[in-house]
């Protein structure tokens, strides 16, 4: 359990969920200009 709090504390694993969150956030912002284009 300490060794994986370790890994999940660690700066390059912020990043990539950082990179995650920016990836899923544009996404949504397609789909959600591909929903207001059919309505």
């Amino acid at each position: 359990m300490a060794t994986l709090e370790a890994i999940y504390s660690t700066p390059i694993y912020n990043k990539k969920s950082q990179i995650c969150d920016k990836c899923l956030l544009s996404k949504i912002a397609k789909t959600a200009k591909a929903i207001a284009l059919l309505f």
